[in-house]
């Protein structure tokens, strides 16, 4: 008497091969899907402008602009960049502040700015941070 062969969907080492490739199908989806893009900061330039006047107390401004990049240019997200006072600026310069940048097609732009007398203000250097950032679409 011989032995009838099952077809191979009915032995458990093929429903086991499939569940395998399933869960590791759904682990890379889910797994993959949250990762988080890294953003860096590039192009930051400050520039001034002082006041010239003669008979009130004249002013020296300093506004920077940067561009905020990450190489995921799919999706919006927003940023918050944390941005440190690391030399320069006046007694009045803010030492730490968030800013809150939206970053779409791999590209966000912000700005700084610090302002104060002449001879009491001197030219603000930055340290930036990524603090974190949430996809919105």
């Amino acid at each position: 008497m011989e032995k009838e062969k099952k077809p191979v969907y009915k032995k458990w080492w093929f429903w086991m091969i499939i569940t395998l490739i399933l869960i590791l199908i759904l682990y890379i989806m889910i797994f993959t899907s949250n990762i988080k893009p890294n953003f860096e900061v590039t192009d930051f330039k400050i520039s001034s402008e002082t006041t010239d006047y003669s008979s009130i107390t004249n002013t020296t401004r300093y506004e920077g602009n940067g561009i905020l990049t990450t190489s995921n240019k799919k999706g919006v997200y927003i940023v918050a960049l944390k941005k440190t006072l690391t030399s320069g600026g006046s007694e009045e310069s803010r030492q730490e502040d968030i800013n809150m940048v939206l970053v779409s097609n791999g590209k966000g732009e912000f700005s700084t700015y610090d302002y104060g007398d002449v001879g009491k203000i001197e030219k603000p250097s930055y340290t930036f941070e990524i603090i974190g950032s949430q996809k919105i679409n």
